[in-house]
């Protein structure tokens, strides 16, 4: 496909920024291409690049932008294959849209939603959705400091919230009562770790090494 061929080594995908509204509708904040580079995956924070797209049309409305400063940071050309970015529409992007609104409904205790989107020749599938996604990367790829919208989500979504639960009482109420807590069922904690570490043997915790970052 066309997002294959600007990094080959690396499987490109789109991330979507989706709000689900008090009043139940969709709001797709924005869209980005992420593209590897060199070998590197499309990760922003490992080295990827990544543009803006029009989240309405899909087409890609500014240059690449990488975390730190890097060949190809503000330029259409990919720095590896050398092909263009500049008016790329991304494919199935009507069918991008109907998944990604589907999915931000499907738990609506997250009311906003990093989505990551792989689009193969067949059509786009879901990699994931991240609770508390890159802020940084969304700025970037934008160009412009969010703040200001990030501050007014806050204000519609905590209209008519009791202002006690929005209190910094209530917060140091919670970390005392969570920290008390934590001491309580602490002996019952590890009275589990021992009786997992002599039926089933070690690690009592789980651990593994998260694969794709590098």
């Amino acid at each position: 496909s066309s997002l294959d061929r600007l990094n080959p080594t690396s499987i490109n995908t789109v991330r979507i920024i989706t709000r689900l509204r008090p009043d139940g509708s969709v709001q797709v904040v924005s869209a980005a291409l992420r593209v590897g580079v060199a070998g590197r995956m499309d990760n922003f924070a490992a080295g990827g690049l990544t543009c803006p797209l029009d989240p309405g049309t899909g087409v890609v409305r500014g240059p690449f932008r990488s975390k730190r400063p890097s060949p190809g940071d503000g330029s259409y050309i990919h720095p590896s294959s050398g092909l263009s970015i500049e008016g790329l529409v991304m494919p199935f992007w009507d069918a991008v849209l109907v998944m990604i609104r589907d999915a931000a409904t499907r738990v609506p205790q997250v009311r906003t939603v990093g989505w990551d989107v792989v689009i193969g020749p067949d059509g786009p599938g879901l990699v994931e959705g991240n609770d508390n996604w890159d802020k940084t990367h969304w700025q970037k790829a934008e160009g412009t400091p969010k703040g200001d919208v990030i501050r007014a989500w806050w204000q519609e979504e905590t209209s008519g919230v009791s202002p006690w639960a929005l209190s910094r009482g209530k917060r140091q109420m919670d970390i005392i009562l969570g920290g008390a807590a934590v001491l309580l069922l602490a002996p019952v904690a590890g009275a589990t770790a021992l009786l997992v570490r002599m039926r089933m043997g070690r690690p009592v915790l789980f651990v593994a090494e998260r694969p794709g970052l590098f």
